[in-house]
C-alpha cells in the first residue's frame, strides 16, 4: 500500500481539534473557567480548568477512551439513540 493511500484514513481517526486542542479537553477547560469566571474566583477557575485537563488526558492515555465510554454509558444516562450499540445491562455475554 502506497503511503498517500493511507493519508486520508489516518485524518479520520484524529479528534476534531479547537485552537489546537482537543475538542473534549477544551470543553472541560472552558466550563470549569467560565464557572470560575461567573462566581468572581478567575483564578481558580483557570487552576481548575488546567488540572481538569490534565486529569483527561491522563485518563484517557492511560484507558485508551473506554473508560469514558463505560462512564458516559453508566452514569450520564444518555438516550439510546447516541450510544453506537445499545446492550442492556442485564446481558453478560452473546450467545451465538
Amino acid at each position: 500500500m502506497v503511503e498517500n493511500e493511507t493519508v486520508l484514513l489516518n485524518h479520520l481517526d484524529k479528534p476534531a481539534k479547537l485552537f489546537g486542542f482537543p475538542a473534549d479537553e477544551l470543553g472541560v477547560f472552558i466550563i470549569a473557567f467560565f464557572g470560575g469566571i461567573f462566581s468572581d474566583w478567575i483564578i481558580m477557575g483557570f487552576s481548575l480548568g488546567v488540572g481538569l485537563t490534565y486529569a483527561l488526558r491522563l485518563i484517557k492515555k492511560r484507558q485508551s477512551g473506554r473508560s469514558m465510554n463505560a462512564a458516559i454509558y453508566w452514569h450520564m444516562g444518555l438516550p439510546k439513540s447516541m450510544m453506537k450499540l445499545y446492550v442492556p445491562s442485564h446481558v453478560r455475554e452473546w450467545v451465538g
